[in-house]
């Protein structure tokens, strides 16, 4: 019965705008998948997008401004064993009222978006060096997940973010922001495998943590 609510739901949003996928609000075949972001025709109608990797045959190079005729998106899923989506850099001001944010090996280096809207941002074995620069209100973040991102340097306040921080494998981050002793509903904080981290704040005041992973932080020295 699922399969059938879910294909029944997929051919009502297809037939909104058969011939363009771009005008639909939700996009999940890999196909129309390609064509929207390789000739940059999303619209304002777009809310969602789910895209299987191991099913697109090439890389789609964007251009940056693939999201930014897309203001009113608030899923975005790239998911599958390799990265096929290309991209240098993104302009204007994207992902604005995205919630949930999944793009493993994303090639970017910088993620410099409005991240305040964010529920969930999973970017595991990214090329990211860094994240945004300013303070954002991170209230509605609920879980972090970028382990194996090799590049990463540098952590943004989240002080205000809740529940699972993950940065396992993250061998160029030296040190961790100082906002993670304030994450007061912090039940997850993984850091297996760090070999470049020195230190971590002298507390961490969260009453809801439940595990805490350290193996394989060798040069780890004050905690």
């Amino acid at each position: 019965m699922h399969d059938l609510l879910r294909d029944m739901g997929r051919e009502i949003v297809r037939k909104e705008s058969i011939n363009h996928p771009g005008k639909r609000n939700r996009l999940w075949h890999h196909k129309d998948i390609y064509q929207v972001l390789k000739k940059n025709t999303g619209t304002e109608a777009i809310e969602g997008i789910s895209l299987d990797m191991n099913k697109v045959n090439r890389e789609i190079h964007m251009n940056s401004y693939a999201f930014s005729k897309m203001p009113k998106l608030r899923f975005l899923r790239f998911y599958g064993d390799k990265n096929k989506c290309m991209v240098s850099h993104l302009e204007g001001v994207p992902f604005a009222e995205v919630r949930h944010l999944e793009w493993p090996q994303c090639p970017l280096k910088t993620l410099n978006i409005c991240a305040e809207k964010l529920v969930s941002l999973k970017m595991p074995c990214t090329k990211v060096e860094q994240l945004w620069d300013d303070v954002q209100n991170l209230v509605n973040l609920k879980e972090i997940d970028l382990h194996s991102s090799r590049s990463l340097r540098k952590l943004p306040d989240f002080s205000q973010a809740e529940n699972f921080l993950r940065l396992d494998s993250c061998l160029s981050l030296t040190v961790t922001h100082s906002s993670i002793q304030y994450l007061n509903k912090l039940e997850v904080l993984s850091l297996h495998r760090r070999e470049s981290l020195r230190s971590l704040p002298t507390s961490i005041h969260s009453k809801c943590l439940k595990e805490l992973h350290f193996s394989g932080c060798s040069n780890l020295k004050n905690f």
